[in-house]
């Protein structure tokens, strides 16, 4: 949900930084496909892998 939330406002031109615990993008998905995701919407978006949100 969050990536598909990321591209909707991304396409309006909203800046887009992403902070994921975990190492990968949808990482219940397929390997490859996860790993092709992530590495495709980080050259789109700001994406921060294995961080925790501590406050916004």
């Amino acid at each position: 949900m969050v990536c598909e939330m990321a591209n909707c406002f991304g396409t309006l031109g909203t800046k887009i930084n992403i902070v994921q615990l975990n190492y990968i993008l949808h990482p219940n998905e397929d390997e490859d496909i996860s790993q092709n995701f992530t590495k495709v919407f980080s050259k789109k978006y700001n994406v921060y892998l294995g961080y925790e949100t501590e406050k916004v």
